[in-house]
């Protein structure tokens, strides 16, 4: 029952893109970048009793929502862009790549929006933080997107 839920796997595929390119070992800059960072907010963040406002959780409620939308509208984007690449490493590359990316990058927009629901509900100092670590990390793998979709196009459009 559990299985048609199980989003280990989206995590595990974002996981291993987090390595040297051309390489398969992991690379500890990327992980510290993308997990170490926001663990060291989380720190500071919960050391300040820090709290989100009824307004501010709403206004990135709104803001995570419509990110969710446009992220998915991008997987099939990414998709139809890819179909038409004429390199199969490159389009291989890319395609398990980005979609794991923005595949992860939707869970963590869910999963704040679900935090964040819950600090409207429960004013908690521990999910505010937690979101605020999770919303660095959700811009740092957007920004990891938004560099691959760039590099993607810009090897179709060059040639």
């Amino acid at each position: 029952m559990l299985s048609k839920i199980d989003l280990t796997k989206i995590v595990k595929d974002h996981l291993s893109t987090l390595k040297h390119h051309g390489e398969k070992r992991k690379s500890k800059s990327d992980i510290f970048l993308f997990y170490g960072t926001p663990i060291i907010l989380l720190s500071i963040v919960l050391f300040k009793n820090f709290t989100f406002t009824e307004e501010q959780i709403n206004i990135l409620i709104t803001v995570f929502s419509i990110f969710t939308g446009l992220l998915l509208n991008l997987l099939l984007l990414i998709y139809d862009i890819v179909l038409k690449i004429s390199s199969p490493k490159l389009k291989e590359q890319f395609l398990k790549e980005i979609y794991s990316n923005i595949s992860y990058t939707i869970l963590l927009a869910i999963v704040i929006i679900i935090l964040l629901f819950i600090s409207c509900v429960n004013s908690n100092f521990i999910l505010s933080s937690l979101a605020v670590a999770l919303i660095l990390q959700f811009v740092l793998t957007l920004l990891m997107i938004l560099k691959r979709v760039h590099i993607l196009l810009s090897k179709e459009i060059n040639g």
